[in-house]
């Protein structure tokens, strides 16, 4: 949960993340494979220096957090690249076999303003 930490930093401004928790399974496209995992990330509260006000693991089950927050901006640079941690290889994998998947499947089902939707990579 380092990545909510950390964005708070980014953008100068406290951050509330919710997450989902329990377990997952589902097939996976385009492979005879099923999925069996777990959501990873728990909720929490960051403040605008990154400094955690609130934490709930995803061991801990369903539930909620809470904390007193107030806007604080910092003076940190956002990063000008898509992702604000380094990934590595099996990640990259991943993203991109997922993107693919959800470019093909959203072009087949989704119109947008009458207009097959369009990509930018």
């Amino acid at each position: 949960m380092e990545s909510v930490r950390s964005f708070s930093i980014f953008v100068g401004d406290p951050v509330i993340h919710a997450s989902h928790c329990g377990n997952i399974e589902c097939a996976m496209p385009w492979i005879p494979l099923k999925y069996k995992g777990y959501y990873e990330a728990g909720a929490m509260i960051v403040n605008a220096k990154g400094e955690v006000l609130a934490v709930r693991d995803r061991l801990d089950g369903p539930g909620i957090v809470m904390g007193d927050v107030v806007p604080a901006p910092t003076k940190q640079q956002v990063p000008y690249h898509f992702w604000l941690h380094k990934k590595g290889p099996l990640p990259a994998f991943a993203w991109n076999y997922q993107r693919l998947h959800g470019k093909r499947w959203y072009s087949k089902y989704m119109v947008t303003s009458g207009k097959t939707a369009s990509w930018r990579n």
